[in-house]
């Protein structure tokens, strides 16, 4: 077995539709697999898994709706320990803009 660390993309969707730009999340989670394909498989269904709704303090349902596995990177230490590399990804500028600018309220 190998370890994998998945980024999984989830989108926030209001049963009320809003004028403002939707909410995504970004989530890296650590799997265990025989190889990618495997790897790929078990992070969709713990995407899947993972949806959930509930309702807001304005009375609307939100739904986080697991949308895809964005990414598998294989994690080449034998052993986790403290500052062990478990995900990196190459950004573009605009991302990075977009990554440190605070959200709206």
């Amino acid at each position: 077995m190998m370890l994998y660390g998945t980024s999984l993309l989830f989108k926030a969707i209001h049963s009320v539709p809003s004028e403002k730009t939707p909410l995504w999340e970004f989530r890296v989670v650590l799997i265990e697999a025989i190889n990618e394909q495997d790897a790929q498989e078990k992070a969709e269904k713990i995407g899947k898994k993972s949806e959930h709704s509930y309702e807001a303090q304005k009375g609307d349902i939100v739904t986080w709706k697991f949308i895809q596995v964005e990414s598998i990177s294989v994690i080449e230490s034998e052993h986790l320990k403290n500052g062990t590399e478990v995900f990196s990804q190459f950004l573009s500028d605009s991302t990075v803009k977009s990554l440190l600018a605070p959200f709206d309220d």
